[in-house]
């Protein structure tokens, strides 16, 4: 009796014995043609290129002065501010989602830290984004990543008084810009991620940070 190998499967006979082995060695042979077949098409030669600038101006940003003292400054927050940190870096990174997808541009993100509290954070695009719903995604995003409605609301007032004003249906553009979010979850976590770590993000690197996240998905 003979393993067949169907897409990275391998079957067994019924007391698992001989096909097993035979299995593993018919995968590795199965792995050897799909890794050439890889490496003879192009768009896998531009894949690695790219993958390979990412890391190393990975390896250039996490070495930058700036970098590193806002990862310390980040550390220093005592327990009790770290909800809010969460908090208002998924509010912040909502924001640049959303402006990366308005095609704005971002200038920069950052929360902002007196002492040793969180107490506000900002995302300033490049080009005036006074939409409604570029203004409910921070909203949004902070109750996507699970917390409380309500508690997004009542620390938000500013923000859902000036859509009210520029919004003609506010349930409407809620649901669409939820919608939007949700699509783009993983770029919002990344982003509000570096933003815990580091406190302040560049426009460049953020619009990096998002691409990327949205290239893996």
């Amino acid at each position: 009796m003979t393993p067949r190998h169907e897409y990275g499967r391998v079957e067994y006979d019924a007391e698992g014995r001989a096909m097993g082995a035979r299995g593993i060695l018919e995968q590795g042979r199965e792995w050897v043609r799909w890794n050439r077949e890889r490496r003879s098409d192009p768009r896998a030669e531009i894949r690695r290129q790219l993958d390979a600038e990412d890391r190393a101006l990975d390896k250039k940003l996490d070495s930058t002065p700036a970098r590193t003292e806002g990862m310390r400054r980040m550390r220093r927050l005592p327990a009790s501010e770290r909800v809010n940190l969460a908090k208002t870096a998924f509010h912040e990174a909502g924001h640049a989602v959303y402006a990366h997808m308005e095609n704005t541009g971002i200038d920069r993100v950052w929360i902002r830290i007196e002492g040793q509290r969180v107490v506000g954070g900002s995302c300033k695009p490049v080009r005036n984004s006074g939409t409604a719903r570029f203004i409910l995604a921070g909203i949004e995003a902070e109750r996507l990543a699970g917390f409380c409605e309500r508690d997004a609301e009542a620390s938000s007032k500013r923000d859902l008084q000036r859509a009210r004003e520029r919004s003609e249906d506010m349930d409407e553009d809620r649901r669409l810009t939820a919608r939007l979010l949700e699509q783009r979850w993983p770029a919002v976590r990344a982003l509000a991620h570096e933003l815990m770590a580091v406190g302040v993000v560049a426009g460049v690197d953020a619009e990096r940070i998002i691409a990327r996240a949205l290239k893996a998905r």
